[in-house]
């Protein structure tokens, strides 16, 4: 997904120049839809509308309409006959559910939008509106993303139709948040688990907004200031979204007034709540006197500060309001003060941290783009005032930021104030390198793994570390290194086999330097097969959160189909005779021996596989095709000798698969890599295949299971508990399996046959904590129903 922004200093007319755009799309019939943070800024922009050539336009906000919503859901549905213009405010638009769906639209977004929630109303008393219809998905971190399990009490619950005014106040907005496509909900893991449990006491919440809200859209272009600081850019960007700078013009880049600027700190220390308070606002009150003495005691000072802060600080009537984006009706001020501590909490922090937000990016987007916001409601925003002018701010920190950023020619002064001798905070000595215990561990950790990624780059002149940027499903197929990622040979290789960190992605230009890489690998040598890295054929595009562990839905490519070949009689050259035409490669797994060869098959495409349900589709007609030469079962039976096997793992034929790298077996005696590319054989032809696949199950189509069940006889309620249930478990470690069959066993007792069975299975095993190892144990759960009798005494029963 591309969208264009624009990163703009305040007063440089981006506004105005997202509406001079957004006019002549208007008047080429196209429609707008034009979003601002507040209502007073969009009654502003109809006004300046007004000044340019008329096109149809709408006010839509909660002034203006009774349901602003619903209205926006309409208009997005019906348009205008010939091109025009809608006004909303980013609360009315995130609130929709759908827009841009039937017709295209182009939105223009003023200001950032708010990508983050935080819920702290989920008390004990309450919480089990919300913890009894969720559950946790199976991530790494603190914090983890929660799936609803019942959207009919949620639904009710954000309607306002259960509880009192108080239940739906504080859970309302966590229920809409739940149900909405836009937004990724994660909780606390040991809160809420306590909390379910009967010991917990409250829980915390954060929501994200995602880029499905604006992915309908005929293009998007968002502007701000220091945009590419927001959150919203730092999330985003993280979730295959390709921000592109816009091609708009502004009337200036940079403020040219800013010598006449005179910056004001008080202390070295970060500001906060906790320092402001200390001492009983000892330090605030010395820096509010110091404030006064420089401005004749605030009589022209404009000045923002917290909401717990009275008005008669300075002058009320010269306060600004939380968020004074876009006002303009302050410019006679010179002189302002920014003493807010408009910082996240700890746990935002530490919540913003686990998806790859530093706390300095934090603070930048909380608070110092908060300072700019509000200095530049003063005369600073006009060029053309050449007073002296004068920005007091508590802290070193903002200081510094505002003489970096907007303004570097601006002098810098130290308030005089006295703040004691003892330290405002921490412990005398010589500054942290790290803030936490946590975050030492955290660099020494990635200390110790950009030193193994060295170290394996120096064995493998191919590897990229980290994950390559492909946006899956794109036309445009994404390059690397300036090469496309389609006409090279790759894999990716990570640590082990539950690792959700990737080492890197191997790329070679042809097929012959993939092979020698191979081989490389091979004449490795190592103690436990563990030691060993493992790799997949595939590469992965980038996880939407950080620590996110390898899925189907993650594979952006695959170039070759790995088979793993064990306990069977099938040999390589048996392969080879049954696949005359295919170039393949095979080696010796760790455990091979003389007497029981095992080994792993390399098949290398012509082109690239460009989904999972492609490569599964094609490694299960290459096993089809083994089968139907004779090697019929998948083990040896040592009670059926004479029956052949051909022991490829059925369970490693989905994309997502990892493969221990080619190396000596534990008995070097039993060590091999065989070539098999002679007699004109030649790489498999993804294309060629899945017409053989298609071509068999027309030939040969599945047994459609007789519905002896009828939905009639099936007790639907059985079945709602038994999935319920499973989702309330699904999680605990070690019970997956059971459990899983549990399910199975429960839904034959509620009357359904092997077919229906079969369906709720493949529905119900991505909740599972180990959702690869539970869908391969699907056919398991029905073939141990069918061996234990239990679906034919069911079908007996209705019979």
């Amino acid at each position: 997904m591309y969208i264009h922004y624009l990163s703009a200093l305040a007063g440089a007319g981006k506004t105005r120049a997202m509406l001079e755009e957004a006019h002549t799309l208007a008047l080429n019939g196209e429609n707008v839809l034009f979003l601002q943070p507040t209502k007073d800024l969009c009654n502003q922009s109809v006004k300046d509308l007004a000044g340019l050539t008329l096109v149809a336009h709408q006010l839509i906000h909660g002034d203006t309409v009774k349901g602003p919503v619903g209205e926006l859901s309409k208009m997005s549905a019906k348009g205008f006959s010939s091109g025009g213009i809608v006004f909303s405010t980013h609360e009315a638009f995130v609130r929709t559910k759908f827009f841009a769906e039937k017709i295209p639209w182009t939105l223009f977004i003023d200001e950032e939008i708010n990508p983050l929630v935080s819920f702290r109303g989920l008390v004990s008393q309450i919480h089990h509106h919300i913890t009894k219809y969720v559950n946790l998905q199976a991530m790494d971190g603190t914090y983890i993303r929660a799936f609803v399990t019942n959207d009919t009490h949620l639904r009710a619950l954000a309607e306002g139709r259960i509880g009192d005014d108080a239940v739906t106040e504080k859970l309302g907005p966590l229920a809409n948040c739940l149900l909405s496509n836009h937004w990724d909900t994660f909780f606390h893991e040991e809160q809420f688990r306590k909390l379910v449990g009967g010991s917990g006491r409250a829980i915390t919440a954060f929501s994200i907004l995602k880029p499905s809200l604006v992915k309908n859209f005929k293009s998007v272009t968002m502007a701000g200031a220091f945009f590419e600081e927001t959150l919203l850019y730092k999330l985003w960007s993280k979730q295959c979204v390709k921000f592109v700078k816009s091609p708009l013009r502004l009337r200036y880049s940079q403020h040219d007034n800013s010598d006449l600027i005179t910056i004001y700190d008080a202390i070295d220390d970060d500001w906060s709540s906790t320092l402001r308070k200390k001492e009983n606002n000892r330090i605030f009150n010395e820096i509010v006197k110091a404030i006064k003495k420089e401005t004749q005691g605030g009589k022209d000072l404009l000045w923002a500060a917290n909401e717990c802060v009275p008005d008669t600080l300075f002058q009320a009537e010269n306060r600004l309001p939380h968020s004074p984006h876009g006002l303009n009706s302050f410019q006679h001020f010179d002189d302002v003060a920014f003493l807010s501590a408009r910082l996240p909490t700890p746990a935002q922090f530490k919540f913003l941290e686990e998806q790859g937000i530093t706390s300095e990016e934090v603070r930048t987007w909380s608070y110092y783009h908060s300072i700019y916001q509000a200095v530049l409601r003063g005369s600073i925003r006009n060029p053309k005032n050449l007073n002296q002018k004068k920005v007091f701010v508590a802290d070193k920190g903002a200081r510094d930021w505002l003489l970096k950023k907007p303004f570097p020619n601006a002098k810098h002064v130290r308030l005089n104030v006295d703040v004691g001798c003892a330290p405002l905070k921490g412990k005398p000595g010589r500054e942290k390198l790290y803030a936490s215990g946590s975050a030492r561990v955290a660099a020494w950790r990635e200390k110790n793994w950009l030193k193994e990624i060295e170290a394996e780059k120096a064995n493998c002149p191919g590897l990229v570390p980290s994950h390559i940027e492909i946006a899956k499903n794109e036309c445009n197929e994404n390059t690397l290194l300036g090469e496309n990622v389609t006409l090279q040979f790759f894999c990716s290789v990570w640590p082990k086999v539950d690792s959700n960190k990737l080492i890197g992605n191997v790329f070679y230009n042809n097929e012959r330097e993939f092979i020698e890489q191979l081989r490389s690998w091979h004449k490795q040598s190592y103690a436990e097969k563990e030691d060993n890295r493992l790799l997949s054929p595939c590469l992965f595009a980038p996880p939407y959160y950080p620590n996110q562990r390898r899925r189907l839905v993650d594979v952006a490519y695959a170039r070759g189909i790995f088979l793993d070949v064990e306990d069977g009689d099938l040999t390589l050259e048996d392969f080879a005779r049954i696949n005359p035409a295919l170039t393949f490669y095979g080696w010796n797994s760790f455990r091979s021996t003389k007497e029981k060869p095992r080994f792993r098959i390399y098949i290398p495409t012509s082109t690239i596989i460009r989904s999972a349900d492609d490569y599964e589709t094609i490694a299960k007609e290459i096993v089809a095709t083994v089968i139907d030469a004779g090697f019929t079962y998948k083990k040896q039976n040592r009670r059926f000798p004479n029956r052949k096997a051909h022991g490829i793992d059925g369970s490693k034929l989905n994309a997502a698969s990892l493969f221990f790298r080619p190396c000596q077996a534990k008995d070097p005696k039993a060590s091999f890599f065989e070539i098999f590319e002679d007699g004109g054989r030649k790489p498999l032809d993804p294309e060629e295949w899945l017409d053989k696949a298609r071509e068999r199950e027309t030939r040969h189509p599945k047994p459609v299971q007789p519905l002896i069940n009828l939905r009639s006889s099936v007790d639907q309620a059985m079945v709602t508990a038994a999935r319920r249930h499973w989702r309330s478990v699904c999680h605990i470690e070690k019970q997956g399996n059971t459990e899983f069959f549990k399910l199975g066993l429960k839904l034959a007792s509620a009357g359904m046959n092997e077919e229906q069975i079969r369906e709720v299975l493949n529905e119900e095993w991505p909740y599972a904590r180990h959702p690869h190892e539970r869908r391969s144990g699907v056919e398991w759960v029905i073939r141990s129903l069918r061996r234990y009798g239990h679906l034919q005494a069911r079908i007996t029963e209705d019979a």
